[in-house]
């Protein structure tokens, strides 16, 4: 499969022909849409990169660059539907928990 960046670029050159115009339409920062594309997603917010994939119609979940199992997949979905509060308040738990879980 081609890693989720190059079909983020391909998607948006078909549907929009530049970053700029789906920057524009979509009121993504022209330079994240940039970064993205050229550097890849790792260093981006789940939630961006979920908004750029919703709008150009790409599966996050069905990737080579994710291995979600259903439930992880369900648990990213629910996740970036949340507030800021809400998101702030899960990765506190879970930063928690993980560093619990993770003693050695």
């Amino acid at each position: 499969m081609i890693a989720l960046n190059k079909q983020i670029g391909a998607a948006i050159k078909e549907k929009y022909g530049t970053i700029a115009a789906f920057a524009q339409k979509t009121g993504i920062p022209y330079s994240t849409l940039s970064s993205i594309v050229k550097n890849g997603v790792d260093n981006s917010k789940f939630s961006m990169i979920m908004k750029i994939c919703g709008c150009l119609g790409i599966d996050v979940f069905n990737n080579a660059d994710t291995h979600l199992s259903a439930k992880d997949t369900e648990l990213a979905c629910m996740f970036s539907l949340l507030d800021e509060d809400g998101a702030e308040l899960v990765s506190a738990v879970l930063d928690c928990e993980y560093k619990r879980s993770n003693k050695f």
